[in-house]
């Protein structure tokens, strides 16, 4: 028996246990209780830290599938229909792969198709989203970070918006500053809001 399973037959002693202290029988008998008790105590340190991993791994495994099947291919595509207004989310797998797993993924192989796809959304008058979510998560960078932002603007790209991405009204605007600054940083002057489709463009200098 491999170490998973093992740390598998712990997780299932511990739901076992969770069970039975639940069995009025169990309860009445203080003596099995106590016993019970005790070992649940001394497994949970074990199982927290397996059920971490495990979520962890899924995560990983989530993060590469949307590589995977999201592919870059499949942006270019969109970016070729154009029936939208902005692209988020460019480089959003990233946060779970590199921030919350540690991970290295070597993103060069992926410029030449970057490049295509923001040549083409420039092309189509759509704009990139910063996206400050990741300032707040183990990652430390916007999505997509500064290198992908200034390449968009080197290219020709001028529909630049920003976004906190919050699922959470104390999240509601975490990391627009540092959005905007980055923005400036690489180049841009103006950033866009959209009123019925159309950007209308706003001072940051």
């Amino acid at each position: 028996m491999d170490m998973f399973n093992r740390l598998e037959d712990i997780v299932n002693r511990y739901e076992d246990i969770t069970a039975e202290l639940s069995n009025p029988d169990v309860v009445n008998d203080q003596n099995k209780f106590r016993s019970l008790m005790k070992e649940q105590n001394n497994i949970l340190p074990i199982v927290t830290a397996f059920n971490e991993y495990k979520s962890c791994k899924q995560n990983i495994d989530d993060s590469l599938a949307m590589l995977n099947e999201e592919s870059d291919e499949e942006l270019l595509e969109m970016a070729r229909w154009g029936e939208f207004d902005v692209l988020g989310h460019l480089t959003y797998p990233l946060r779970y792969i590199v921030g919350d797993s540690g991970l290295y993924i070597d993103m060069s192989k992926y410029l030449p198709i970057i490049k295509e796809i923001f040549s083409t959304l420039i092309k189509n008058d759509i704009g990139i989203e910063i996206n400050s979510s990741g300032l707040r998560q183990k990652i430390g960078l916007t999505l997509p970070d500064k290198y992908y932002v200034r390449l968009y603007k080197e290219l020709g790209g001028t529909i630049l918006t920003v976004g906190s991405d919050a699922h959470r009204t104390e999240d509601l605007g975490k990391g627009i500053p540092e959005a905007i600054a980055l923005a400036r940083n690489v180049g841009f002057t103006e950033l866009a809001f959209f009123k019925k489709r159309n950007p209308t463009f706003i001072s940051i200098i």
